[in-house]
């Protein structure tokens, strides 16, 4: 990616999600709280056009579900 992602997922059900975002060391660069998402596909865009290049990794989590991502930014 070069300045931001979009993340498409289907849920089973309308859950609380967050998305949080790390650097290679493990450090959180960024977290966002996501409010009772809809059941069903859901599209998220998130800005990272602040972050320099590098390999970053990405979190999806919701109640009982978790899906990570590496993420490099070119």
């Amino acid at each position: 990616f070069q300045s931001s992602i979009t993340l498409s997922f289907l849920l089973s059900d309308a859950k609380n999600s967050s998305i949080t975002i790390y650097d290679v060391t493990g450090r959180t660069i960024l977290t966002i709280p996501l409010q009772k998402l809809q059941k069903g596909e859901n599209k998220i865009s998130v800005d990272l056009s602040e972050l320099t290049k590098g390999i970053y990794f990405c979190r999806l989590a919701s109640t009982g579900n978790m899906k990570a991502l590496k993420l490099v930014k070119q």
